[in-house]
C-alpha cells in the first residue's frame, strides 16, 4: 500500500513562521477599500473576512481575522508619529517586535520593528493583552497608520528578504534617530560616576590595519592611544555582551560618552563612527553611544602619528555576556 501523502496545513493561527508578523495592536487603522474601490481606512478589530484591503498586490480580500494573546516575556514596540518619514506613521503605532516594515532606505528587504529601536522616537512599550492578525494568504504589504507593513508568511520565504545587520541597516538606525523630535526621556543604566574599573585587561582593544595599538588608562573612564602613522580606520573590540532584561535583543561592547582625536572632539552623531555602533542615546543631559563587540572608527589616513582619547562607562560590568 503506497504510503499516504502529507497534508500541508491552512495557514492559520499556530502555522504562521513568526509568532507576531502581521499582527496590530486594537485600535490601529488599516487601509481598506470599499466596495466602489474608494478608500475606507477602518480600525483593525473592526474587519471581518472577505473585507478588501489595499496592499502592494492590488486590492486582497482577508481570509480570516485572528485574536492571539500576548505571550509572557515579550513587549511591543511604539513608533511615534513621523518618526520614519513624514506622516509615516500617522499616528502613534503600536507593532510586536517581529513586525516587518518595508522602507524606501531599503526597497527590496524588509526590516524588523525591533531593529529600529532607539531611546525617543522608537520605544519599547508593554504590549496590549491581545494581538489582531491578519491572514491574507500569500505575504503582502499594507498600510497602517500610514506605514507599510508586510502581512504574515505562509511560505518559509518571504517576498523580500529581511535585511540583514550590517552598514545599510546601521544607516537606517541612525537616520530614524535622527529625525526624533520627542523628548528622550530614558535614563542611563548607571551614573556617570562609575566604581574604578579592573586595571587590567582593558574592556577594549583598538586594532590598527589589523593590528593591537597599546593602550593606557589613566583613569578608570579614560583610555588614550597613540595610532601609529599611515593609519585610517579603526576597530574597537570588546567581549560580547547582551542586556539582562530579555527584552533587549541588541550585542553590546562598551559605552563612550566622549572621543577626540588629536583633542579635536568627535560628535557622537558624527558618521565617523561607523559600522558597529548603536543610534546615539540621551536622558537629556548626558549622552552615550554603545558599540557592539566590533565598531568601526572611521578616521581619515593620516601619514603621522595621532592621540586617540576615549572616554567610557562602566556599564558594559551590568550586562551578561552574549
Amino acid at each position: 500500500m503506497p504510503p499516504r501523502p502529507r497534508r500541508t496545513p491552512a495557514p492559520a493561527e499556530g502555522m504562521l513562521y513568526a509568532q507576531s508578523e502581521g499582527a496590530f495592536a486594537p485600535g490601529t487603522t488599516v487601509a481598506t477599500l470599499a466596495a466602489t474601490g474608494e478608500p475606507a481606512p477602518a480600525p483593525i478589530e473592526s474587519l471581518t473576512p472577505g473585507t478588501l484591503l489595499d496592499t502592494a498586490n492590488g486590492p486582497r480580500p482577508l481570509l480570516a481575522l485572528h485574536r492571539r494573546p500576548t505571550g509572557k516575556d515579550t513587549f511591543a514596540v511604539l513608533l511615534h508619529p513621523d518618526a520614519l518619514a513624514p506622516g509615516i506613521p500617522s499616528a502613534a503605532l503600536t507593532l510586536p517586535p517581529e513586525a516587518l516594515l518595508l522602507l524606501d532606505a531599503a526597497p527590496h528587504h524588509l526590516i524588523p520593528a525591533a531593529a529600529l529601536l532607539n531611546a525617543s522616537s522608537v520605544t519599547r512599550i508593554p504590549p496590549p493583552a491581545t494581538w489582531f492578525l491578519l491572514d491574507l494568504g500569500p505575504q503582502t504589504t499594507l498600510h497602517a497608520h500610514n506605514t507599510p507593513i508586510a502581512s504574515a508568511r505562509t511560505a518559509p520565504n518571504p517576498p523580500f528578504p529581511i535585511l540583514p545587520a550590517g552598514v545599510l541597516l546601521n544607516t537606517i538606525r541612525q537616520a530614524v534617530a535622527a529625525r526624533s523630535t520627542h523628548p528622550i526621556t530614558a535614563p542611563p543604566p548607571h551614573k556617570l560616576t562609575p566604581p574604578p574599573l579592573p586595571p587590567a585587561p582593558p574592556p577594549l582593544t583598538i586594532l590598527a590595519a589589523g593590528t593591537p595599538v597599546p593602550l593606557s588608562q589613566p583613569t578608570p573612564t579614560t583610555m588614550i592611544c597613540t595610532l601609529p602613522a599611515r593609519t585610517g580606520p579603526v576597530r574597537l573590540r570588546a567581549t560580547a555582551r547582551r542586556a539582562n532584561d530579555s527584552a533587549d535583543i541588541r550585542q553590546f561592547g562598551i559605552c563612550l560618552t566622549h572621543i577626540t582625536l588629536d583633542d579635536t572632539p568627535i560628535a557622537l552623531d558624527s558618521k565617523t563612527l561607523g559600522p558597529g555602533f548603536h543610534p546615539p542615546e540621551s536622558n537629556g543631559t548626558q549622552s552615550w553611544r554603545w558599540t557592539t563587540a566590533e565598531a568601526w572608527l572611521v578616521l581619515p589616513y593620516s601619514p603621522t602619528p595621532r592621540t586617540l582619547h576615549l572616554t567610557l562607562t562602566d556599564w558594559h560590568h551590568n550586562l551578561a555576556p552574549a
